[in-house]
């Protein structure tokens, strides 16, 4: 828990700073125009979501995730909502036949954080935090053939998970994205058989499509 409270100071302190400079960075030309109390300012709002899949790592294995997201969008630079996300270390092939093979499969979500860096360029970054919540189960298949098995569940556990991210992102029009991501999943510790309780940490690499109003 200590590193995840860390790494959560650490982003939001990132993530402040870079809102901050983007602020006094998207002027139009105008940074020395002086600021009243009665002038209005103008404000764009929008909202999006986002579709992503790919890689990740569980108990030291190679496995796949998914996701989503719903978010608003705070004057093009900070994206605030909900997601959800999905994973498992179980790829259903290649196992011999009257194997037995354990897995590790779950899902998580929360809270969700996105700031944007110079979000009007064509090429653009942005930093995806979720704080959340998550379960994972302990799955056993056995495998009377390659394609053939059965499942039979053995253990499950709750974990509160941080996962925060940088997304390299393309406007390929004016209401999509198309973004390549990297994160790291921070979780409690799990209790789960044959497990280690750090077995929930690792990396993911994954492509996004983000459709809506920027």
């Amino acid at each position: 828990m200590k590193t995840i409270k860390i790494s959560i100071a650490i982003f939001l302190f990132l993530a402040s700073c870079t809102a901050i400079a983007q602020n006094n960075q998207q002027t139009d030309g105008k940074s020395d125009e002086i600021k009243t109390l009665f002038k209005k300012t103008k404000h764009s709002n929008g909202g999006y979501g986002t579709l992503m899949g790919g890689y990740t790592q569980i108990d030291g294995k190679g496995g796949f995730c998914y996701g989503f997201n719903g978010a608003w969008m705070i004057g093009h630079s900070v994206g605030l909502g909900i997601a959800g996300s999905g994973f498992s270390n179980e790829y259903f092939i290649g196992h011999q036949a009257g194997s037995h093979y354990k897995s590790l499969q779950g899902g998580y979500g929360g809270l969700f954080i996105e700031p944007v860096i110079f979000p009007k360029f064509p090429v653009h970054v942005s930093f995806p935090v979720i704080l959340g919540v998550g379960a994972a189960v302990q799955m056993d298949a056995y495998y009377w053939d390659s394609f053939e098995y059965d499942y039979s569940y053995e253990d499950a556990d709750l974990f509160f998970v941080a996962e925060p991210g940088v997304d390299i992102e393309l406007n390929l029009v004016k209401h999509l994205r198309l973004g390549l991501g990297a994160k790291y999943r921070f979780t409690s510790s799990t209790i789960l058989q044959g497990f280690d309780r750090d077995a929930l940490n690792g990396y993911s690499v994954n492509l996004s499509l983000k459709f809506g109003k920027f």
